[in-house]
């Protein structure tokens, strides 16, 4: 019929549409820059060999957790990310040698650029494993990246079922942990992880210039609030 084959134009054309990153979801202003600081910390971080699981002592996110599992939301998921700032930055400031041993912007540009992005869709998981198994435990039970690599909130620009969050989670994988990440990606089957790369070339593109401009700048973390 007529109809049916106008439907069936219109939904090729559509996914052509978001296949040439027309619906690409993308960072805001105000939250890259966010994610510049935190990716300047993190290569801090990683430097020393602080940033995997188990990196934070994240008891007294267990509510925050509990509560972006059960119910997603966007608030919530920047309350979380205020909430490890303070514990990254609290990391950092315990590691009396790295002041003694900085990262200087050539060390801090390689260490970023080799690394990669990985998105996590909160309440997603059917926590049965196969990615923590794959990624031999870089992604806990629930296919969450580690905490301390969190850097933002990638906002869906196409929207989904009601009752599915519209975004996701954005971690930065150190250069060691890389394949370890795409190897637990890849066997996920419930949708809660995804490279940035493969879902918003934009988003992707917007991530590596935070990279430049955390490679130029200071390893300094994110100040409270800010994220929205």
């Amino acid at each position: 019929p007529e109809g049916a084959v106008r439907d069936l134009v219109a939904m090729v054309n559509l996914m052509e549409h978001r296949a040439a990153g027309g619906d690409s979801a993308r960072f805001d202003p105000p939250q890259c820059e966010r994610i510049a600081a935190r990716l300047s910390l993190l290569a801090l971080l990683a430097r020393h060999d602080r940033l995997g699981p188990g990196a934070l002592d994240t008891a007294s996110l267990a509510t925050e957790l509990e509560e972006l599992e059960s119910a997603p939301t966007r608030v919530a998921a920047f309350a979380l990310l205020e909430s490890i700032d303070a514990l990254r930055r609290e990391l950092a400031e315990g590691l009396a040698f790295a002041r003694r041993d900085p990262v200087d912007s050539a060390r801090r540009a390689a260490l970023l650029e080799d690394g990669d992005f990985v998105g996590h869709r909160p309440g997603r998981s059917l926590v049965t494993g196969e990615a923590e198994v794959a990624s031999r435990g870089y992604y806990d039970a629930e296919d969450r990246p580690p905490l301390a690599c969190w850097i933002g909130v990638l906002a869906s620009a196409v929207a989904g079922a009601a009752d599915e969050p519209d975004f996701m989670i954005v971690a930065w994988t150190a250069p060691g942990d890389r394949g370890r990440a795409r190897a637990g990606r890849q066997a996920c089957p419930n949708g809660a992880l995804a490279m940035i790369a493969e879902i918003s070339p934009p988003a992707a593109e917007q991530l590596r210039a935070c990279v430049a401009a955390a490679a130029a700048g200071s390893s300094t973390a994110p100040g409270p609030g800010g994220d929205r």
